[in-house]
């Protein structure tokens, strides 16, 4: 078997002829504009398009896995070439992965929806894949009164696991997954490879979002949450009784106005990454130059291309000058447009949506701050939800400060549409695009932003 990295999560397979390639995050910037691809993906991006693949898999719908504006492009070149490829993703209730995908791909491709933990065949010599619906759930959260592993996996999950075998090597793609626990499923069910491939990055607005904190602060922050990432993904790796570690899709870097945050990131080099996972475990680890590879036979690696080298100082500046004068594009939008009254009546809407969720007593509060207006919305987290406009907060509370366009498509929802809005509260937490003042944090009250909608 060969695997190829090509940028961020977006890597491919080979087998018998048989080509599978995940997760192309390619053109877009992710996450409402602020994510982009690093290091460059322009020479990926290319490859990718001059390659006939047979398979697509996605492992979930989040921006950086699900490049839409990509597989259009592909899929229009495939088109002009005769070829039609399947796209695979693992069965789930988020329909909206498959219904975009639908969308884009109409007669350009078929789509497989592969249950949950069944085999599917790449080729007849051997070429399979099994995908994993695999992601925490949070029961206060989601209103739900029962743990993950005692329901559905399809009922739980955003994202997936994959599991590639041919003759000569397993591989286990964990992607955005290394938390899940689904390693403990798999090593209860004996399952045993060679290559384990995880994140090693943190995808969120922690530390360097958060108001109040010294530098000294921060370097810890971002230290303690990278060691916990390398040594859950070494975890997996012990458990599965792998040979190689491969960290991957751990690197990212902020544009527009967010970039002053990219120092605070708890964000590593993939070279870094590797000399600190070399020190806990005694598994070989792996790095990729974009669009390297290596191969396997019998279950060892052959061969190898050239490790991972980041770019310098000087590229990543230029890079940086190329997009920081773009705007997001909810800053497109006219501030003084945005109705108050009309904000205030939708917030007291998905307010008491949410408060009709069984969740428990939190004694928690968030108060939703503007950053270019004075408007701001309070939720106190008790046995009963209470919202309003200037409610007195709870002990343990956390402000909240974003652009109050970004407020209001966050809330803004119609009610013909069932996917993500086009600006949600997880996309603008991942993207960085919240600030965070607290002095106590409630993950299940953070949680229930993203119903926050009408």
């Amino acid at each position: 078997m060969k695997m190829t990295w090509h940028s961020s999560a977006c890597v491919s397979f080979e087998s018998e002829r048989t080509k599978v390639l995940f997760d192309p995050w390619l053109e877009s910037k992710a996450f409402l504009g602020s994510w982009s691809q690093w290091p460059p993906a322009e020479n990926a991006r290319q490859n990718i398009l001059d390659t006939e693949f047979q398979y697509l898999v996605y492992t979930h719908f989040h921006s950086d896995h699900f490049d839409q504006k990509f597989l259009a492009n592909y899929l229009k070149k495939m088109q002009l070439q005769n070829h039609t490829p399947t796209i695979l993703i693992a069965e789930s209730s988020w329909v909206q992965l498959s219904r975009s995908i639908q969308n884009i791909a109409k007669d350009k491709a078929e789509i497989r929806v592969l249950e949950s933990g069944q085999k599917f065949h790449l080729n007849a010599n051997g070429f399979s894949l099994t995908l994993f619906c695999s992601d925490h759930c949070d029961p206060t959260a989601c209103g739900k009164s029962i743990p993950c592993f005692s329901s559905h996996p399809k009922f739980r999950a955003i994202d997936s696991v994959a599991i590639l075998k041919d003759r000569h090597a397993t591989i286990a793609n964990f992607n955005d997954a290394i938390s899940s626990n689904l390693d403990l499923y798999l090593e209860k069910a004996r399952v045993n490879v060679d290559l384990v491939m995880g994140v090693f990055g943190a995808a969120g607005s922690f530390p360097q979002c958060q108001i109040g904190l010294t530098q000294t602060q921060i370097e810890l922050a971002k230290n303690n949450f990278v060691e916990n990432t390398l040594k859950r993904l070494s975890l997996v790796a012990d458990r599965l009784r792998a040979k190689y570690i491969f960290p991957f899709a751990g690197q990212y870097i902020l544009v527009g106005e967010k970039s002053n945050l990219n120092n605070n990131r708890a964000v590593i080099s993939a070279t870094e990454a590797a000399v600190k996972l070399s020190a806990i475990t005694d598994k070989q680890v792996l790095t990729l130059q974009t669009n390297e590879h290596v191969e396997f036979n019998r279950g060892e690696i052959s061969f190898a291309g050239k490790q991972y080298e980041e770019p310098s100082i000087s590229d990543q500046f230029s890079y940086l000058q190329k997009y920081n004068h773009k705007k997001y594009f909810y800053e497109r939008r006219d501030v003084d447009h945005i109705n108050l009254n009309d904000l205030e009546k939708n917030l007291e809407i998905a307010s008491n949506k949410i408060s009709k969720m069984p969740f428990k007593n939190l004694n928690y509060s968030i108060s939703i701050r503007a950053t270019n207006s004075d408007f701001r919305w309070d939720l106190n987290f008790q046995e009963n939800l209470k919202w309003g406009t200037q409610l007195n907060a709870l002990e343990n509370y956390c402000e909240i400060y974003l652009d109050l366009r970004l407020l209001e498509g966050c809330v803004r929802k119609s009610n013909s549409y069932f996917g993500f809005t086009s600006m949600h509260w997880n996309q603008a937490h991942i993207g960085s695009h919240l600030q965070f003042k607290q002095n106590n944090y409630s993950a299940p009250a953070h949680y229930l932003l993203n119903f926050l909608h009408t």
